[in-house]
């Protein structure tokens, strides 16, 4: 797609100065340079040469030139629906506190379904240091389309003085039980949690999978 892109420019540079070499030279010396342009750019994109003849002329260059107008005009169309998908994708509850910090805040996504549906925690990573909630949208729509609410959470980063480990471990902790109490008003399963992320979020998941008070079930609930 890119070297169709690229012949377009090549291709209306080549027209453009065709005109002008037709005004300015003898007619003779105008089809010749015209020939080498259109071979140059055979060179370069030998696709163009439809009949593999090894020429290529103007009715084939004008013809890829139109083929990669449409297709410039039809990622243009995907690439507005792709965000159209993207906007559409709203938390179904945005920025709710759940926890006094700063950072104790989350997003959550209710997935449609008349009975209490399991939910996934997205943690995000970046060393305990960086990184947010957002999820992409084809994430979203994926646990959505298995029946999977979501939710993706903020916690505190560390700074080596007012905030030290345990205390992201602790607000994954806060997140989950704070999720599980919204169970009967989000139409959440408290039984069927589970949590992930990669990096620092991966680390938090896995606390929270073997601590011993979250380890219970009924822990919460």
């Amino acid at each position: 797609m890119t070297s169709i892109v690229r012949f377009t420019g090549l291709l209306a540079l080549v027209l453009v100065s065709s005109i002008a070499w037709s005004q300015e030279k003898p007619k003779d010396e105008n089809a010749k340079t015209a020939r080498e342009r259109l071979q140059q750019l055979l060179k370069r994109f030998p696709e163009a040469d439809t009949n593999k003849d090894g020429v290529l002329t103007r009715e084939e260059a004008q013809a890829y030139y139109q083929t990669a107008q449409g297709d410039g005009a039809k990622k243009s169309a995907a690439k507005k629906q792709d965000q159209s998908a993207v906007d559409a994708v709203k938390p179904t509850q945005a920025n709710v506190k759940y926890g006094p910090a700063e950072r104790n805040v989350l997003d959550f996504y209710q997935a449609k379904s008349e009975q209490p549906t399991p939910l996934a925690i997205y943690i995000h990573g970046g060393g305990f240091v960086g990184g947010n909630k957002n999820v992409a949208p084809a994430q979203i729509k994926m646990f959505h389309n298995a029946g999977i609410s979501l939710a993706a959470i903020h916690y505190r980063f560390v700074d080596g003085k007012e905030v030290i480990f345990p205390a992201p471990q602790h607000d994954g902790a806060r997140a989950v039980q704070f999720l599980r109490s919204k169970a009967k008003e989000w139409n959440i399963d408290p039984k069927r949690v589970a949590c992930y992320g990669g990096s620092a979020g991966a680390g938090i998941s896995m606390w929270l999978g073997l601590h011993e008070d979250l380890a219970d079930p009924k822990t919460g609930v």
